[in-house]
């Protein structure tokens, strides 16, 4: 019995001297993996941002850690849908753009300056760029339009690729005046947004003077939403006001050379948005100084627009007898005449000269 008891004795002290090897063996593994999570917490925060972004950003763009990584996705996003946007078949530009512009329409209240400037520099105006060679391309080329499964036609409007390109335009030049109307607040703070506003500008002026007229009327038409933009919040800070002030001293300038382009036009519709552009235009120069637009800038437009109320061989001016044309050209003559109200001499000038 003494023996059992001691064999007893000798294995209750096995076990606890298993015991202790086993709890100093866990003590060691607990202090190693302490060391490690200590030595890899930017690992781990780093792809912890990876995996659950939210856990350290709730929008994008936000100030913080997660900038670079952030833009980097959204401009990886736009620059491949921009390749979409300039894809050979008409089908797949037309979806890519609608989605292009729905994206950043809905999203683009969440991107930062710094988003912003990559956006426009590196994918909006570089889309611009590529469409234009695309379908200079297209036009010199003179293909046919892309093949289509037997038993189908393609209407004569969009049976060459040139043709079908120019569809592309109008949706294009659209969706980007809009993104300066839509975040017209956002991007006028940013420290190159006259140089964008200007380039946008060119864009729409070059595209205006194309020789088909769906395309030069989608530019006309995209003139018209930049010209939608809502300046009178942006014009309560004073820093702003100078920015503001050549943003639509600029518009006026690109105007005009897009309405001396009409001289001698027989397109009605063309003209009639050009006329349209400028009733637009004219509020935001009317809130501005005096110098922004001069009484010589107001007789300019007014013998502009003259020259479509009244034309040959018209001796009335009955409402039934005008054309689309002369009720703009008439809607530019009140506008600029019930702005030239605040200035004393409007009248006398104008007079003098017989207009």
């Amino acid at each position: 019995g003494g023996g059992g008891g001691g064999g007893d004795g000798d294995h209750d002290h096995s076990d606890r001297d298993r015991g202790r090897e086993q709890h100093q063996d866990q003590d060691q593994g607990h202090d190693s993996a302490s060391v490690t999570a200590r030595t890899s917490d930017d690992d781990a925060d780093a792809v912890l941002y990876h995996r659950h972004p939210h856990h350290h950003h709730h929008q994008f763009g936000g100030d913080g850690g997660g900038d670079v990584s952030t833009k980097t996705l959204w401009m990886a996003l736009f620059s491949k849908l921009a390749d979409l946007c300039v894809d050979d078949r008409p089908e797949v530009r037309k979806s890519a753009n609608q989605t292009f512009q729905s994206t950043v329409l809905t999203h683009g209240h969440l991107f930062d300056q710094d988003t912003w400037s990559s956006f426009l520099w590196t994918v909006q105006f570089s889309l611009l760029d590529r469409y234009r060679a695309c379908a200079a391309a297209a036009a010199k080329s003179g293909t046919p339009a892309s093949a289509l499964p037997e038993g189908m036609m393609v209407h004569h409007s969009r049976d060459t690729a040139e043709k079908q390109w120019a569809e592309t335009s109008v949706i294009l030049l659209q969706a980007a005046a809009r993104v300066f109307t839509s975040f017209h607040s956002a991007l006028v703070q940013l420290p190159d947004f006259p140089r964008a506003w200007v380039l946008l500008l060119e864009h729409l002026r070059t595209h205006s003077a194309d020789e088909l007229p769906e395309v030069s009327l989608a530019a006309v038409g995209a003139l018209q939403e930049a010209f939608r933009a809502d300046s009178l919040a942006v014009l309560q800070i004073d820093v702003l006001q100078p920015v503001v002030h050549q943003m639509w001293h600029d518009s006026w300038l690109v105007w005009l050379q897009i309405a001396r382009l009409c001289s001698g036009s027989n397109a009605p519709k063309f003209l009639s948005a050009v006329l349209e552009a400028f009733c637009l235009l004219h509020t935001h120069l009317t809130q501005g100084p005096p110098d922004l637009f001069p009484l010589a800038d107001a007789v300019t437009a007014l013998r502009f627009a003259a020259d479509f109320v009244i034309v040959p061989h018209q001796d009335s001016l009955l409402a039934t007898d005008m054309t689309v044309v002369q009720t703009k050209a008439l809607s530019v003559v009140m506008t600029i005449m019930r702005g030239g109200t605040r200035r004393q001499n409007t009248s006398g000038i104008v007079g003098s000269d017989g207009g």
